[in-house]
């Protein structure tokens, strides 16, 4: 009986590395995304700087907070 609880502990543990490793993998890639997103701002369709900075510079400030919680992860 211990022994098949003990296996099942392991098995627990595996599944959960791998979970964590997605969710790691995921706050990168979500971090890049956000980075990628100033770049397809469309000036014809935002015509003002200031809005084209202020959305600039918020996609920065939700990479910057996934990149600090995949380093913390």
């Amino acid at each position: 009986m211990s022994r098949a609880r003990v296996e099942r502990w392991e098995e627990e543990i595996d599944l959960l590395k791998a979970e964590m490793s997605r969710v790691l993998s995921n706050l990168v890639a979500k971090a890049r995304w956000w980075r990628s997103r100033p770049n397809q701002l469309h000036p014809d369709r935002v015509d003002d700087d200031v809005v084209l900075r202020g959305l600039a510079g918020y996609c920065e400030k939700q990479a910057a907070m996934f990149e600090a919680l995949s380093i913390n992860f």
